[in-house]
């Protein structure tokens, strides 16, 4: 609506005062855009360098993991050889022990002979008397 009760000077300078203030909101405005702008730019380059570490983390991760994985592949390769020269081991030392139980069973028995034989020989030295006491 037009109010015609303003003169013409006094709608322009209505009209001033509202553009003027348009002008200044619209100057916030586009403070506040930039700022705004900024802090995306600030943001933007902040997400590239945390993404640029997650992926160097990553890789140094997936690196642990794999050198982890190999030695832990050589330990096991390791352990199976170990076992199997324990058990080669295990196995030549009960074959030793039972050889040793052997030759003792023979030691014993030589022993036995050996001293009847000299008991023996005492005793038909003796004139047959029994063995002393």
């Amino acid at each position: 609506m037009t109010n015609t009760s303003q003169t013409p000077s006094s709608r322009l300078d209505r009209i001033e005062r509202i553009l003027e203030q348009t002008v200044t909101r619209l100057d916030r405005v586009a403070e506040q855009q930039q700022i705004n702008t900024t802090a995306i730019a600030q943001l933007t380059s902040q997400q590239a360098e945390f993404k640029q570490e997650l992926q160097d983390s990553i890789s140094h991760l997936v690196t642990v993991i794999g050198n982890f994985a190999e030695e832990a592949y050589n330990d096991r390769e390791q352990a199976k050889v170990d076992r199997q020269t324990f058990r080669e081991q295990a196995e030549r030392l009960a074959a030793e022990a039972a050889q040793d139980r052997q030759q003792a069973a023979i030691d014993r028995q030589e022993f036995r002979t050996e001293i009847r034989r000299i008991w023996e020989y005492l005793r038909d030295r003796n004139g047959g008397s029994s063995p002393p006491q």
